[in-house]
């Protein structure tokens, strides 16, 4: 398992970390969970070979743009793509800095696969 991209999903809703999970299971990928900002910057640290970060923007303790910019302080290379129900052009602009790309909810499996693929080996 070692040899799968690490991919890290950040959601604090249940039901959404497992819809990721699941649609995200017949891949070769090695899934990380966190449940909310903080515990996602502490996944970073401890897994320095992450490649992916799927973070959702709305949540307790430590929001998607704080924590990515955080992130990006540990590792400037590791690709961070929102996910939001909230995302109207400039709030995209604004944040691009942050993010990488944005999904906006709610996200289909074929959508979720094709944003991925272009970062992460499926």
């Amino acid at each position: 398992m070692d040899s799968y991209d690490k991919v890290l999903l950040v959601e604090d809703k249940e039901y959404n970390m497992l819809f990721l999970q699941e649609a995200l299971a017949n891949y070769p990928l090695q899934l990380i969970s966190a449940y909310d900002g903080l515990e996602a910057i502490e996944k970073v640290k401890e897994n320095p070979d992450i490649k992916l970060v799927l973070m959702d923007v709305k949540m307790p303790k430590l929001d998607g743009y704080q924590s990515a910019k955080i992130i990006r302080e540990y590792n400037s290379e590791i690709k961070i793509i929102a996910q939001t129900a909230y995302a109207l052009e400039q709030e995209i602009e604004h944040f691009s800095d942050s993010f990488d790309e944005y999904l906006i909810k709610p996200i289909s499996k074929d959508k979720l696969a094709r944003v991925i693929s272009k970062y992460v080996n499926i």
